[in-house]
């Protein structure tokens, strides 16, 4: 298990490509730069545990409970953004909760980092009573023995960045904390493949046991992975862009090497060129249609969720703040509002007309002696 933070509007740099180059041009960036935590926790049989969710602040409103979110999620609010005692604490019960059933034999082994609330006595004695043996990771040595850290963070990162990209191309200035929870699972199914995880915990070298994977690159240089292209058939008609792109580049290798006039091998190029130009156009089209159909979706489910606060600081899951928020509808929550609003102001008006009795009475000649005759 690790933490990882996200600053909540900051995408990636881009390079701008115009036909007017001694103008100054601009580009809309989001000027939200709130801090979101999320504590993320990976099986070396591929399995996840669900995400815990960090927000700044001290209230979780309805509008934090987006349908995209999976109801195992855990939501928590801290001042900083960032963990704390009280949270590892809700999150090692969280933890236990969702790997208890998927034990193969008596012990679990939690690797996680040196960080100070993953060495309290509360928290270690919790995850002795629960069987489960917590070890950490030597200082500077996450980024090679980690799998979190090698393999699965950095995507996470770039899909978020993405997903920024993506909202900003849609005119949304401001991607807050709702639009964050709304892209999530979105970018988090693309980075925590079930492959992807089964090849960190290979490249650590943890499972299989293999500690040659570690100490090989503390011994000497790490060398570059070679990355191996898909194979693609020829023979067969593309019906994918990525087949289509691969396929006009071997035709236009291929002019280049057969003896074929040199009208034909230009004709041949150009309708490579301009095929594959309409190809990459098509699919920008597609990914911006779908992204702003989203975008509006999203925009007009987060105008029409009221603000309301669900609780005050703490944690709680997904699934029991919707819980929460149909009791709310079900009993007509503005409906009960307004009913103890006139209560209150009958109370008030009845204890006017009270004291206003009293003080009449009060005011009275001999009231005293009018007092001691009704109580005789």
């Amino acid at each position: 298990m690790d933490e990882t933070g996200y600053h909540t509007g900051c995408g990636r740099t881009h390079t701008i490509l115009t036909t007017q180059p001694k103008e100054r041009q601009y580009l809309q960036d989001p000027d939200n730069r709130v801090h979101i935590s999320s504590i993320e926790c990976i099986s070396a049989k591929g399995f996840v545990v669900p995400s815990t969710i960090i927000l700044p602040g001290t209230q979780i409103t309805y509008n934090f409970v987006v349908p995209q979110l999976d109801g195992r999620i855990l939501l928590a609010m801290s001042d900083s953004g960032y963990s704390n005692d009280q949270i590892q604490m809700e999150w090692i019960r969280h933890f236990n909760k969702h790997t208890k059933t998927r034990t193969k034999g008596a012990k679990r082994l939690l690797l996680c980092d040196g960080f100070n609330s993953h060495l309290e006595y509360e928290f270690i004695e919790y995850c002795w009573q629960e069987n489960i043996i917590p070890f950490a990771f030597i200082l500077h040595t996450t980024h090679l023995a980690q799998p979190l850290d090698v393999k699965l963070f950095q995507p996470l990162k770039h899909y978020h960045s993405e997903a920024i990209d993506a909202a900003v191309r849609t005119g949304d200035s401001d991607f807050s904390k709702t639009e964050f929870l709304a892209s999530f699972v979105d970018f988090y199914k693309q980075a925590f493949k079930e492959s992807t995880i089964l090849s960190a915990f290979r490249e650590t070298g943890i499972v299989p046991w293999n500690p040659e994977k570690v100490l090989s690159k503390i011994a000497r240089p790490q060398t570059p992975l070679k990355t191996q292209t898909d194979s693609l058939d020829f023979r067969k008609t593309p019906d994918k862009p990525k087949q289509l792109t691969q396929y006009g580049r071997y035709i236009s290798k291929l002019v280049e090497i057969v003896e074929i006039p040199t009208n034909v091998r230009s004709s041949v190029n150009k309708f490579v060129k301009g095929a594959l130009a309409r190809n990459a156009s098509a699919q920008l089209t597609e990914k911006l249609l779908e992204t702003t159909q989203f975008a509006e979706e999203s925009q007009e489910h987060h105008k029409r969720v009221p603000k309301r606060v669900i609780q005050k600081g703490g944690v709680i899951e997904i699934h029991e703040a919707r819980k929460q928020i149909r009791w709310a509808h079900s009993y007509n929550y503005d409906a009960l509002k307004q009913h103890h609003k006139l209560i209150r102001m009958h109370h008030r008006k009845r204890q006017k007309a009270l004291t206003k009795e009293l003080v009449q009475f009060v005011e009275k000649p001999n009231w005293r002696t009018n007092i001691v005759h009704r109580l005789w």
